[in-house]
């Protein structure tokens, strides 16, 4: 989170379904046991907001080095999106 907005990454780039998915139609559905919770999403290009969402992901992730490296990969930059619930 940064101020309060989630956000989330895709590891895999282009190549995840749900990445390709939720950026062709701009909502996605997390989904926690029975509960569904609908959000829309769009791709933050923003360089200042980027390197905030850097900076969360080293704070909350720290302790996941390897896994945590490729998150923060240069070239996964451009796969952040911003989640707003519907």
């Amino acid at each position: 989170m940064v101020d309060g907005v989630p956000y989330v990454r895709s590891g895999y780039g282009t190549s995840s379904n749900w990445f390709r998915r939720a950026r062709r139609d701009g909502r996605a559905t997390f989904v926690d046991g029975r509960h569904r919770y609908p959000v829309a999403v769009e791709v933050v290009d923003d360089e200042a907001t980027v390197d905030r969402v850097d900076d969360a992901y080293r704070t909350k992730y720290a302790r996941y080095r390897g896994p945590l490296r490729g998150m923060l990969a240069p070239e996964l930059r451009a796969f952040t999106m911003r989640v707003t619930p519907r």
